[in-house]
């Protein structure tokens, strides 16, 4: 078990299992937001854990050509290979690690789909509601290879920054508004510490393993 330790003056809110339901072309995702507690946190309005799903010749399940509009969307993927097509005339193939970020703001239309060779597909994907002067913008796609995404390494620990800034490192991308989004491992035992800016809220999903949260002064 690992343990996560948060400033004193913090409190958890809810803590709850993500529910199962199918998304895109049919298949299984397990959505931890929205959910029956809350309906966002901060700007973070939608977080879906799909797979691992095997992939077998024929049968793969992706999500067919669909828009979004005013929101940003962030795709993570931790195991196998998946195809992005866009509007905007991208196409780019993800692999391990690597992170697909579209502002899709005044709209865009896109597709996201397996790649029949790859034995598994497993990921995470976030939507990020944009400030209401930044939804009219035009869309935005851009990826990023998992070499290109800052890390802090030490024993037991790593930990990416995909959006936002931690511990002085930075992500390439450039949101439009305050937040923070890591990507992190822990070895058993190892301890990790995250102090939460003033009048943020924070959000832990566990992708596997377990965790003990501790609260400790700042």
């Amino acid at each position: 078990m690992n343990t996560l330790t948060l400033p004193r003056e913090r409190n958890v809110a809810t803590l709850h299992a993500a529910f199962h339901t199918l998304e895109g072309d049919g298949f299984e995702v397990r959505r931890a937001i929205p959910s029956s507690a809350f309906q966002a946190i901060g700007p973070f309005i939608f977080l879906d854990h799909f797979g691992p799903i095997e992939v077998r010749p024929g049968e793969a399940k992706g999500a067919s050509a669909h828009p979004h509009a005013g929101i940003e969307t962030l795709t993570l993927l931790l195991e196998g290979l998946s195809v992005h097509k866009d509007s905007l005339g991208n196409v780019s193939a993800m692999g391990p690690g690597e992170v697909q970020w579209m502002r899709a703001g005044r709209g865009v239309i896109h597709l996201e789909n397996p790649v029949t060779e790859g034995p598994v597909c497993h990921g995470l994907q976030i939507w990020v509601n944009l400030p209401a002067r930044e939804k009219g913008r035009e869309p935005l796609v851009r990826h990023l290879r998992a070499r290109q995404i800052p890390a802090q390494v030490r024993p037991g620990v790593r930990v990416r920054v995909v959006a936002g800034e931690w511990a002085g490192v930075r992500s390439p991308l450039e949101a439009p508004q305050p937040l923070a989004l890591l990507d992190g491992f822990l070895a058993p035992g190892a301890p990790f510490g995250y102090e939460l800016p003033p009048g943020w809220n924070g959000l832990l999903y566990l992708v596997e393993g377990g965790i003990t949260l501790e609260f400790t002064p700042v």
